[in-house]
């Protein structure tokens, strides 16, 4: 596109600054009980740059996924920031910022391969097109979730190092079979880099496929342009992306045996996985086009009928979208395209394979809504010649887009206010379709428990067990209250009951074992299976958190180990940098020292959420 390159910036700079002002809110948010208290509060592992935490970056499954690079970035904002939230609040800001100029940049690339299809003749419609379509998408307010949650963060330079991976590849792929190498390997790294950051980018070389189909056209269209020996070379280049991807789905996959929340295949059936997944599909698109009860959960119910509206309906929406857009391939292939992208880049997420009791969320659209970013642009950009030829049409077109975008960045204002406490973020969930929910009810009730409203916080884990009799995480949580209650038959019973449901729920083997081992009646302790039950809380934890190594330490005490007990509490306070906690724990060293049990600690640490 001649002259386009020195137009560029002109429309990247202001696109920068409103997606900045639409998300400046995040600034004033704090950490939520939704991932980042294991992530973050609770988590001494990320802490600094030094050579623990750049190896533990490269060898964890935290919290079930393997994301190194985006752990060494984090590593690298405790640095400077500490524990304080708006460092990592602001740093997914600029993420998100530099994504939607990358994101300008690639739609333009890509509008111009478009080019031999009776685009517009001015650059400038192109401009404009591409300028208005990515400021929709950037300041909608379904990316709210990736740049306001803190634990999401990893999603955004995983974004970022897709598309420059996409716009290396184009300059790679030019317009004839045969590639550039040194764009082509580019591309190769920062897909590495994207895998790195999150494996969400694993289908990105089915992407690549697609896009050579349309609007390169280095596959098909004709005989021998599929799999010929004119085209190897396309299919070949592909291998290193493929094997990529494949070690990294199968590190994905190694790394979710260490999540609790798989859901079994036998609970939902491939008929009720495949309506999930149509159901997905087609949220994301409605939420796109009228951003109404946006929000942190969209809570999967107990059962999916796929004759039960809305499934049947998305299920028979996906396949008349696929079927139409298959017939309209010639007319319109890039139609074809983006839809083709959308469902391959969201498949990953589409709950085929089912890991939480979540049945779509917002940060899954991130990345798939791109096409759609694509086909947008090329729609504004043929409409705008036409109109721009009379000024009435022209100031009319002017003002509708930038209502539209006004609009979306009101809303995407108040959305990152949702995600500025606990409280205000399980309070909107509960009122905004997560009232079937056990995890809304569960994370209110750890609000309510840390605000001392005992009751509050009882009457939502009751309500969580209700909808999910087996769930560990508010059985725990009950067994806490009851346990600060003195009601310690009651406390053991539910931390029972959760290990029965989660035989490796590490918090319930811990406060189970505070309770063996420090309870002030006797009735109540057992020094021995509080060893057992503290031991293997600390096994689950890499025997790196130092509130279990206190409890084995309390534990060791009562079964009459006071060398152990000893030994354990000094493990515990080498693993401490608070120095207040250091002097607590240092205290019941001293009691270990002259063989002295530790009691009355009859309550567990504050909940943390699940």
């Amino acid at each position: 596109m001649p002259g386009w390159e020195g137009r560029t910036w002109l429309v990247a700079i202001p696109l920068a600054l409103v997606v900045s002002a639409a998300f400046l809110p995040v600034l004033e948010n704090g950490f939520v009980d939704l991932d980042d208290e294991h992530n973050f509060l609770s988590n001494p592992h990320y802490r600094g740059l030094g050579l623990a935490q750049v190896r533990w970056a490269w060898r964890t499954f935290w919290l079930g996924v393997y994301q190194p690079l985006a752990w060494l970035i984090l590593e690298a904002e405790y640095v400077i920031w500490g524990l304080d939230p708006r460092g990592y609040h602001l740093v997914s800001l600029l993420w998100h910022a530099a994504n939607a100029v990358v994101l300008y940049v690639l739609t333009v690339a890509v509008l111009a391969r478009c080019s031999t299809d009776s685009g517009p003749a001015s650059p400038w419609a192109y401009a404009l097109g591409a300028g208005l379509a990515t400021a929709l998408y950037a300041v909608h307010p379904l990316r709210v979730e990736a740049v306001a949650w803190a634990s999401c963060q990893p999603y955004l330079p995983c974004a970022l190092f897709s598309m420059l991976a996409v716009l290396a590849y184009l300059r790679a792929a030019g317009r004839g079979s045969a590639p550039q190498w040194g764009w082509l390997v580019g591309s190769g790294v920062l897909f590495a880099a994207a895998l790195l950051s999150k494996a969400v980018a694993v289908t990105l070389p089915v992407v690549l496929l697609i896009l050579d189909v349309y609007p390169l056209r280095r596959l098909g269209g004709g005989p021998g342009r599929w799999f010929g020996p004119a085209v190897r070379r396309v299919w070949w280049e592909k291998v290193p992306f493929l094997l990529l991807s494949l070690v990294f789905m199968g590190l994905a996959i190694a790394a979710r045996t260490h999540v609790r929340a798989m859901v079994p295949l036998e609970r939902y059936g491939t008929s009720a996985r495949i309506a999930q997944a149509c159901y997905g599909i087609w949220l994301y698109i409605v939420k796109t086009v009228l951003p109404l009860d946006i929000t942190a959960l969209y809570p999967a119910p107990q059962q999916v009928d796929w004759l039960a509206q809305p499934f049947l309906g998305s299920i028979l929406g996906t396949v008349a979208m696929s079927v139409g857009l298959w017939l309209l391939r010639r007319r319109r292939p890039g139609l074809l395209a983006a839809w083709l992208s959308y469902l391959v880049i969201l498949a990953p997420n589409l709950g085929l394979i089912r890991v939480s009791n979540q049945i779509a969320a917002d940060r899954y659209s991130y990345m798939a809504m791109l096409g759609g970013v694509m086909v947008a642009a090329a729609g504004f950009s043929r409409l705008w010649p036409p109109l721009s030829r009379a000024r009435p049409g022209a100031i009319g077109l002017a003002t509708v887009s930038l209502g539209a975008v006004l609009g979306l960045v009101l809303l995407a204002r108040d959305q990152c206010g949702i995600w500025r406490t606990s409280e205000i973020l399980w309070t909107h969930a509960l009122n905004h379709g997560a009232a079937r929910s056990t995890e809304a009810h569960n994370n209110l009730g750890v609000v309510r428990s840390r605000q001392g409203k005992l009751a509050e916080a009882a009457d939502h884990y009751a309500e969580a067990l209700r909808i999910s009799p087996g769930y560990a995480g508010s059985h725990n949580n009950l067994g806490i209250i009851c346990s600060r209650q003195g009601k310690f038959a009651e406390a053991t019973a539910h931390f029972r009951a959760a290990l029965q449901s989660d035989p490796e729920d590490d918090e319930a083997y811990n406060n189970l074992a505070m309770i063996l081992a420090t309870c002030p009646e006797p009735t109540y302790r057992d020094g021995k299976t509080a060893v057992e039950s503290a031991t293997r809380a600390c096994a689950l934890t890499e025997w790196q958190k130092p509130e279990y190594l206190d409890t084995l330490a309390a534990a060791a005490a009562e079964a009459g180990d006071f060398d152990a007990a000893v030994a354990w509490q000094a493990r515990a306070i080498a693993l401490l940098s608070d120095e207040r906690q250091q002097n607590e724990y240092r205290s019941r060293l001293a009691l270990y020292q002259t063989k002295q049990p530790y009691r009355e600690r009859v309550s567990a640490r504050p909940p943390d959420g699940n």
